[in-house]
Protein backbone atom coordinates (compact mmCIF):
# COMPACT_ATOMS: atom_id res chain seq x y z
CA UNK A 1 0.00 0.00 0.00
CA UNK A 2 1.33 3.42 -0.95
CA UNK A 3 0.83 5.87 1.90
CA UNK A 4 2.69 8.71 0.16
CA UNK A 5 5.81 8.16 2.25
CA UNK A 6 9.12 6.90 0.91
CA UNK A 7 12.39 5.95 2.54
CA UNK A 8 15.42 7.91 1.40
CA UNK A 9 18.92 6.50 0.95
CA UNK A 10 20.11 8.15 4.17
CA UNK A 11 17.40 6.44 6.23
CA UNK A 12 15.08 9.41 6.54
CA UNK A 13 11.48 9.43 5.36
CA UNK A 14 10.07 11.83 2.79
CA UNK A 15 6.44 12.57 2.11
CA UNK A 16 4.72 14.88 -0.32
CA UNK A 17 1.35 15.97 -1.59
CA UNK A 18 -0.15 18.45 -4.03
CA UNK A 19 -1.94 21.33 -2.37
CA UNK A 20 -5.14 23.01 -3.54
CA UNK A 21 -2.96 25.70 -5.12
CA UNK A 22 -1.50 23.07 -7.50
CA UNK A 23 1.97 23.19 -5.91
CA UNK A 24 3.79 20.16 -4.57
CA UNK A 25 4.75 20.25 -0.89
CA UNK A 26 7.19 17.86 0.73
CA UNK A 27 8.92 17.34 4.01
CA UNK A 28 11.50 14.91 5.36
CA UNK A 29 11.41 13.24 8.78
CA UNK A 30 13.60 10.84 10.73
CA UNK A 31 10.68 8.59 11.65
CA UNK A 32 8.16 7.16 9.17
CA UNK A 33 5.27 7.64 11.58
CA UNK A 34 5.99 11.39 11.75
CA UNK A 35 6.02 11.65 7.95
CA UNK A 36 2.76 9.71 7.70
CA UNK A 37 1.13 11.89 10.36
CA UNK A 38 2.25 15.15 8.73
CA UNK A 39 0.91 14.13 5.32
CA UNK A 40 -2.38 12.92 6.81
CA UNK A 41 -2.76 16.16 8.72
CA UNK A 42 -2.14 18.25 5.59
CA UNK A 43 -4.66 16.20 3.59
CA UNK A 44 -7.21 16.57 6.39
CA UNK A 45 -6.79 20.36 6.35
CA UNK A 46 -7.49 20.25 2.62
CA UNK A 47 -10.59 18.10 3.19
CA UNK A 48 -12.08 20.49 5.74
CA UNK A 49 -11.14 23.57 3.69
CA UNK A 50 -8.78 24.98 6.34
CA UNK A 51 -5.53 24.45 4.46
CA UNK A 52 -2.95 27.13 3.79
CA UNK A 53 0.65 26.69 2.62
CA UNK A 54 2.77 25.21 5.43
CA UNK A 55 5.29 28.06 5.28
CA UNK A 56 2.59 30.63 6.00
CA UNK A 57 1.43 28.63 9.02
CA UNK A 58 4.89 28.22 10.47
CA UNK A 59 5.69 31.93 10.32
CA UNK A 60 6.34 33.13 13.83
CA UNK A 61 3.75 35.52 15.21
CA UNK A 62 4.82 39.01 16.14
CA UNK A 63 6.09 39.14 19.68
CA UNK A 64 4.58 41.46 22.21
CA UNK A 65 6.45 44.61 23.11
CA UNK A 66 8.51 44.13 26.25
CA UNK A 67 7.44 46.24 29.20
CA UNK A 68 9.79 48.52 31.05
CA UNK A 69 9.92 48.15 34.83
CA UNK A 70 8.04 51.44 35.16
CA UNK A 71 5.26 50.26 32.82
CA UNK A 72 5.03 46.91 34.59
CA UNK A 73 4.87 48.65 37.99
CA UNK A 74 2.10 50.95 36.79
CA UNK A 75 0.12 47.95 35.51
CA UNK A 76 0.52 46.25 38.88
CA UNK A 77 -0.66 49.32 40.72
CA UNK A 78 -3.65 49.72 38.41
CA UNK A 79 -4.58 46.06 38.85
CA UNK A 80 -4.41 46.43 42.62
CA UNK A 81 -6.46 49.65 42.54
CA UNK A 82 -9.17 47.83 40.62
CA UNK A 83 -9.26 45.13 43.31
CA UNK A 84 -8.66 47.25 46.38
CA UNK A 85 -9.35 51.00 46.63
CA UNK A 86 -6.35 51.45 48.90
CA UNK A 87 -3.86 52.41 46.17
CA UNK A 88 -1.29 53.63 48.67
CA UNK A 89 -0.85 50.08 49.98
CA UNK A 90 -0.81 48.71 46.44
CA UNK A 91 2.16 50.89 45.49
CA UNK A 92 4.17 49.41 48.35
CA UNK A 93 3.41 45.73 47.77
CA UNK A 94 5.24 44.69 44.60
CA UNK A 95 5.45 42.41 42.72
CA UNK A 96 1.79 42.30 41.94
CA UNK A 97 0.80 38.88 43.09
CA UNK A 98 -2.80 38.60 43.65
Amino acid sequence: MNDGVRKLAGGHWNTRYVGPDGRRYSRTFRVKQDATYWRSHELRLIDIDQWSPPASRSAKPATAKALTVAEWTEQCIQARENRNPSSERAAVHLPCSG
